[in-house]
């Protein structure tokens, strides 16, 4: 049996409430390295914009060979509530397996784990990590090369490109990943350099929901934060992981699975005019997955079908439109998911998001002016038939 949390719920359980991905933000990070110009013309559609070009980020592609190692410091040893072979089963696992059927097995995160708590050289009181919200670059990167010079007697980092650092619970620490590090930059251990870093923590129920791993490997690929990073609010919910976390169902949008090269332009229609079309949902195999309707050379409405379970007084199927602009930051709204429907009571934020067959307003979606309209006109096993129409 899993170690026991502070909620009462066993490690290795998913929380029973969806929420926002709690992940402290990185102040004073250098810039990229190198500025890549990214693919000419990735985008579908002809919008603007770069993909993951490899310039500071983890292709999605082939095999992510991480190391996870377990800290603790004098201040706030190792109590012997969870050990790391727990807490390693408790966030690798699952996460390996979202990763595995999120690629449809193009991508594999393979973790080897440390065995024993690494006793930090400081004191956990000396990182300037507090209880709010932020922390310096400074003050994550010595945690981290701290962490691995520690752990580096007990663990052989060569041939790891990545680590994660579990410390011990009670400890304050960032919920976050760091850049990418350039050449030279990294983190040397064994003669060898580990160049993505992400922390992790393992206070509470939420720490230990393993989709927060997800998300700051998410991060290691290149994904933005889909929520709101200023104002704690969402901006997509439930429907992709670099939103909120918490879902066994670690969904992406096609948009997120675009970015990472998980779909390609073939998989988006564009629609100048109208179009009816059966969409499949994004992670079901084969079918036509989402449309796409240009506004400005960055910026587009794009429409997805989704096929989750419902759960908790939530719809988790139908049609899902929102738009995409190119030129937003990561948790300034890249992403934006548009309601059929307010959510129950209960139900997470952009609960009732998608759009169903029927003869109401669910139905129907109509932007501003008229412009954009779409009708999901019915459904057939996993696929729904969409009617999209545009104005000029």
């Amino acid at each position: 049996m899993g170690a026991s949390t502070s909620s009462g719920q066993s490690a290795g359980q998913a929380p029973t409430t969806v929420q926002a991905h709690r992940e402290e933000g990185i102040v004073g990070r250098p810039p990229p390295p190198v500025r890549g110009r990214g693919r000419t013309g990735a985008l579908p559609c002809g919008l603007e914009g770069a993909l993951n070009d490899g310039y500071r980020y983890r292709r999605a592609s082939g095999t992510l060979r991480a190391a996870m190692i377990f800290v603790d410091f004098s201040d706030v040893p190792a109590d012997g509530s969870l050990t790391p072979a727990q807490l390693y089963e408790n966030f690798v696992p699952r996460s390996a397996e979202a990763f595995r059927r999120l690629s449809s097995g193009r991508f594999e995160l393979s973790v080897t784990p440390a065995t024993v708590w690494a006793r930090m050289p400081e004191p956990n009181s000396s990182y300037g990590f507090g209880d709010d919200n932020g922390s310096t670059y400074e003050d994550f990167y010595a945690y981290i090369r701290d962490a691995v010079a520690a752990a580096d007697p007990y663990f052989d980092f060569s041939g790891y490109s990545a680590v994660f650092v579990v410390p011990a619970p009670g400890s304050k620490a960032p919920f976050a990943s760091g850049p990418g590090e350039a050449n030279g930059e990294g983190f040397m251990a064994d003669g060898h350099e580990v160049t993505y870093s992400a922390a992790l923590r393992a206070n509470d129920e939420y720490d230990l929901d393993f989709t927060g791993l997800v998300h700051e490997t998410g991060h290691m690929l290149g994904l933005p934060d889909l929520y709101d990073t200023e104002n704690q609010g969402s901006f997509v919910g439930v429907w992709d992981v670099m939103d909120q976390t918490g879902s066994a169902d670690t969904p992406m949008t096609a948009w997120s699975h675009l970015l990472v090269g998980w779909l390609g332009k073939s998989d988006f229609r564009c629609v100048t005019r109208s179009a009816t079309k059966t969409l499949t949902p994004v992670d079901r195999p084969g079918g036509l997955k989402a449309m796409l309707v240009k506004t400005s050379s960055t910026s587009a409405y794009v429409v997805e079908a989704r096929s989750e379970s419902d759960r908790d007084g939530c719809r988790r199927d139908g049609v899902l439109v929102y738009r995409v602009r190119t030129t937003r930051a990561s948790g300034e709204g890249p992403v934006r998911v548009l309601d059929a429907a307010d959510p129950p009571d209960g139900c997470y934020e952009h609960g009732n998001a998608t759009f169903i067959p029927g003869d109401d307003s669910e139905s129907v979606y109509r932007a501003g002016g008229g412009k954009f309209t779409l009708r999901v006109a019915g459904q057939k096993g996993d696929g729904f038939r969409v009617l999209v129409k545009t104005k000029r």
